[in-house]
This record gives structure tokens, C-alpha cells and sequence, in this order.
């Protein structure tokens, strides 16, 4: 997944890169947002992990929960670790979530990140929970989603709302959701109502990108079928999403970052796994 916010430079950490020979990776690359050009190796993870959630600050990047490989044993983790935007290098321990699990989705501003569901060895989570950039430490809660669920579409977020999108929920069977709902980052609570994405899209491992007014969700699984629709709403209201474009290809858990002008849209399965980069 990817790191959002970081004004010039979004971040991108390479996950699941390829065939199982190639595996999980601790990779952390950079972007600058503004222009174009490849990534350029930023440092390393503390371990080999893949479905993470990010968020960030114009100083920070977080990357919380994930499933790690290559230790013994491969183990959902709660780890949150942390980066230093302006200087490249690996990351360090931040603290931990308050539940162990993989497929969270994060929202930020510049003050907190907040941390939303995932699937966890006890099953799928409706868990939020929160920390501050400017100190280290554990994470407290926040709240609840309004159901259990993971593999979002990721999250967009204002300097005052966060909104999550889509998602698996468990019951009464595993299905896909197309919901969209939101939280205010300086209180706590539970999330409310947004409205819902395009089409009864029923949306999981999509990825999105934000500006101070308008989220962009791509979709990327739409059962039965991987989408290259990118949707967008207006941050600051509420009200169901609309269409905004397509990406390049149909494609799902690829990765995003933004700045307050430019999307992009990282890597991702086609379903081979690809390297380009959409704007």
C-alpha cells in the first residue's frame, strides 16, 4: 500500500510483488507526486509484510497491521511502524494497533491517523482505532465501523473527515459492499453514513486518492471482475459517489497517493502484477 499526503513525495511499500517465488516484499519506494518519473527506493519495513493500511503527514508516514512472511511463523501482525518523509531511510516501530490483523484501511490529516477494520485470526473486525503523528506509541480507540469488514477500497480524507469505501463483510455469507461512510477526526465515535458507490459497485481492493474537497475511490474488484472505474465524491457533503474516469487498465490491489492536485495509482494485478503508474 501506499502513503498519502506527503506533499512533493508519495510513498509507495511493494507488498505481494509478483509470483510466490518472488513473494512478499519490505520495500518502501518514493514518487514525486508533482512530476513524473519512477519510483526511487525510499528504504525497508522492518519485516516482509503485504496488505497494510498507511496514512500520513507532511512529516510522517504510518504503516499499521499486515500479513508478514518470511519469519517464523507467517503471522497476521498489529505493528505500526513510521517513516520520516523528508530523509530516506528504513522504518521504525511506531507502536502497535489495539487488534492484530491484515486489510485495514487508514485515513489522516495532519494531526492523526485512524485506522479502520481488517480480518484478523478471530475473523473480520468493525474496530477503529487512532494515534497521533507527533508522539509514538499504542493506538486507542476511536470507534466502530458499521459493520465488520476488510479489503476496502482504502480511504479519502479532507483536514477534517475521513471516509472509507466498500469492503468484504462476513455475514450471512462473505459478500462485497458498496457503502461508503465517514468520520470526523477531531472528535471520536462511530462512522455515519456517506452514501454509496456507483452502480451497486460492490468494491474491494481498489485504492484512493484525495485533494482539501474531492476523493477519488478506484474500484478495483467488482465482482465478478476486476474494473478500471474510478469514482469520486465531494469530501465535504454527503451523497453517493459519482463517475470520474477510468484507469489505464482493469486492475485491483494496487496501490495510491495524492497530493492536493495529483492522484496516482500504483502497480497492482491485471492479472499479471504490473509496475506502471496511472495519474
Amino acid at each position: 500500500r501506499t502513503e498519502e499526503r506527503g506533499r512533493g513525495r508519495g510513498f509507495y511499500m511493494l507488498g505481494y510483488n509478483g509470483t510466490p517465488a518472488a513473494g512478499p516484499s519490505a520495500r518502501i519506494d518514493y514518487i514525486n507526486i508533482q512530476s513524473q518519473g519512477n519510483s526511487i527506493r525510499f528504504g525497508d519495513l522492518t519485516t516482509n509484510r503485504y496488505t497494510l493500511g498507511s496514512g500520513a503527514n507532511s512529516t510522517r508516514g504510518l504503516f499499521c497491521g499486515g500479513y508478514q512472511e518470511g519469519l517464523s511463523p507467517d503471522t497476521d501482525v498489529n505493528a505500526i511502524e513510521f517513516i520520516t518523509i523528508a530523509t530516506e531511510g528504513n522504518a521504525a516501530d511506531f507502536g502497535d494497533r489495539t487488534v492484530v490483523g491484515r486489510q485495514p484501511a487508514a485515513a489522516s490529516n495532519d494531526t492523526r491517523c485512524v485506522m479502520a477494520s481488517g480480518f484478523t485470526p478471530a475473523g473480520y473486525q468493525n474496530t477503529i482505532d487512532k494515534v497521533e503523528f507527533a508522539t509514538t506509541g499504542n493506538a486507542t480507540d476511536y470507534g466502530d465501523l458499521s459493520s465488520k469488514r476488510a479489503s476496502m477500497c482504502m480511504s479519502c480524507n479532507s483536514t477534517t473527515r475521513g471516509i472509507f469505501n466498500g469492503g468484504y463483510q462476513p455475514a450471512p455469507s462473505t459478500i462485497r459492499v458498496n457503502n461508503m461512510e465517514f468520520i470526523t477526526f477531531a472528535t471520536t465515535g462511530n462512522t455515519q453514513d456517506f452514501g454509496d458507490l456507483t452502480d451497486d459497485s460492490q468494491s474491494t481492493y481498489g485504492g484512493t486518492a484525495s485533494s482539501s474537497t474531492r476523493g477519488l475511490i478506484g474500484l478495483g474488484y467488482v465482482h465478478p471482475a476486476r474494473s478500471n472505474a474510478v469514482d469520486f465524491c465531494t469530501i465535504a457533503t454527503t451523497g453517493n459517489a459519482s463517475d470520474f474516469g477510468d484507469l489505464t487498465a482493469a486492475k485491483q490491489t494496487y496501490g495510491s497517493c495524492s497530493n492536493s492536485i495529483r492522484g496516482t495509482f500504483l502497480g497492482g494485478q491485471t492479472p499479471s502484477y504490473i509496475n506502471n503508474i496511472d495519474m
